[in-house]
């Protein structure tokens, strides 16, 4: 669905607080009651009826916890828009056993006046009964053939996207620092494009920085540490390239539809766009248990075979398809389209995801690449899910331009004849690609580095 507050929580509340003095309270209006529905396997609903007047509907909540009156809650949400006759609050990810307490307080606004509930209290008992969680979102569908994003990059809405700032380690290790708004090279706009372009560390601070330097992220968004800030020793050095990725997980997230991205691809060994569909809550699991999506994909490399069976791994393959598994067991659902006399990496082309509950299908310049559908027992292969889980819930758009790692390029292949100088199981991975620079590195500086950039000229999102 797509998630666009005009105020966050927080303001509001904020507002209230500053402004309470001047709102009016009208002790004979009775704020409508409050329906709680739990949903199956785990999630909340919580809604109010419509009524004339009514704008606004702000719920707070906490489990088995007081709250206080303009405290955020473990269970948070307001809704500006009714739908179906309903105010509606959701939450997938709260799990709630028999006898828990949820305590809350909500606000309402009905004619430019705010009204409020405290100190409320609604108990779950085993009785209550409770909803399917694919009714749920079936009702959070918007009407069909919507046009619910339209993205043209005739500047960066820094509103719709927010920049990830971390040194990226598990699940895929990439070899660069994913940096802040301080190299403005990195991400620019122009003609009505958005471009992704890396940039060698020791090109901006100096020779040997990452053998024996210190990166220290400011702005940091990762929660790890190690993610935020590093010490170069022995064979963890620093990420030898510095590179950009932009999401919509703050503003922006739907579960069904379809997705149209126009771009190029960067050109160079080992780089590659990052264009993928990412869970807006881990519902099944951290990292790859709740899915990732890749909406086109094509490596930079010219020449990039199977040193044993010559299979193509270069630009002239294009993957669509997802991950989903744990760490140590990650599972690929690959769809290829490979040209023989020409490269993905060239030229502009419309890549398209057609994403809906019977599975996905995948096209390039509106032609098939090919479809992906579960079986009868689902792409988690557990009869307890629904069969496109983990691929049944909100998801946001990422995209970025990335740089070796342990996930895209496979082992045992070799790159205009020179062996791919590391193993992905290898713990000196990225020193080893630092280190064989000499092989990979001339075929970024061509055309003063021009062609290493991602462009991307406009992605479109439907609903179904």
């Amino acid at each position: 669905m797509f998630n666009h507050s005009i105020i966050s929580t927080s303001k509001f509340i904020v507002l209230l607080s500053i402004f309470g003095n001047f709102l009016t309270f009208a002790d004979s209006y009775v704020l409508p009651e409050l329906t709680f529905e739990i949903l199956k396997p785990q999630g909340i609903r919580v809604s109010i009826p419509d009524e004339p007047g009514l704008q606004f509907f702000a719920f707070q909540g906490n489990v088995n916890k007081r709250i206080k009156e303009g405290q955020l809650g473990e269970i948070t949400g307001e809704v500006f828009k009714k739908k179906d006759g309903k105010w509606t609050i959701l939450d997938q990810h709260v799990s709630l056993s028999d006898g828990d307490v949820i305590h809350y307080w909500i606000h309402v606004q009905v004619d430019g006046k705010t009204y409020k509930k405290k100190d409320e209290t609604w108990t779950f008992t085993s009785r209550i009964q409770t909803a399917e969680r694919t009714s749920e979102l079936n009702e959070q569908k918007i009407s069909d053939g919507k046009l619910l994003l339209d993205e043209n990059f005739d500047s960066l809405n820094k509103s719709l996207w927010s920049r990830i700032i971390k040194i990226p380690l598990s699940p895929d290790y990439e070899f660069c620092v994913f940096h802040n708004e301080n190299h403005p090279s990195l991400v620019q706009i122009a003609d009505g494009m958005l471009r992704i372009k890396p940039i060698i560390l020791e090109d901006n601070y100096g020779e040997n920085v990452t053998a024996y330097g210190t990166l220290i992220l400011s702005g940091c968004t990762s929660k790890i540490s190690a993610e935020c800030s590093r010490k170069a020793m022995a064979y963890n050095i620093l990420p030898p390239v510095i590179s950009a990725r932009l999401t919509t997980k703050n503003s922006f997230s739907f579960r069904y539809g379809k997705i149209e991205i126009r771009a190029k691809f960067p050109e160079g060994d080992w780089l590659y766009p990052e264009m993928w569909l990412q869970p807006k809550y881990n519902n099944y699991g951290p990292g790859y248990l709740s899915g990732r999506v890749i909406l086109g994909l094509a490596r930079g490399n010219d020449n990039l075979v199977n040193i044993t069976n010559k299979s193509v791994f270069d630009s002239r393959r294009l993957d669509f398809g997802f991950r989903i598994g744990t760490t140590q067991n990650i599972e690929n659902y690959i769809v290829s389209k490979i040209r023989e006399n020409n490269r993905w990496t060239k030229d502009f082309h419309v890549y398209t995801t057609i994403w809906n509950s019977d599975g996905f299908q995948f096209l390039v310049d509106g032609e098939n690449v090919g479809e992906l559908r579960p079986d009868a027992n689902g792409w988690m292969h557990m009869s307890n899910f629904e069969k496109m889980a983990p691929f049944d819930q909100e998801f946001y758009i990422t995209i970025g331009l990335g740089v070796g790692g342990i996930r895209v390029f496979p082992d045992d292949t070799t790159s205009s004849g020179y062996k791919k100088p590391w193993r992905n199981v290898g713990a000196k991975a990225m020193l080893q690609f630092w280190h064989q620079r000499d092989q990979w590195l001339s075929t970024w500086r061509s055309e003063s580095g021009s062609k290493t950039a991602f462009n991307i000229d406009y992605i479109r999102v439907w609903s179904f």
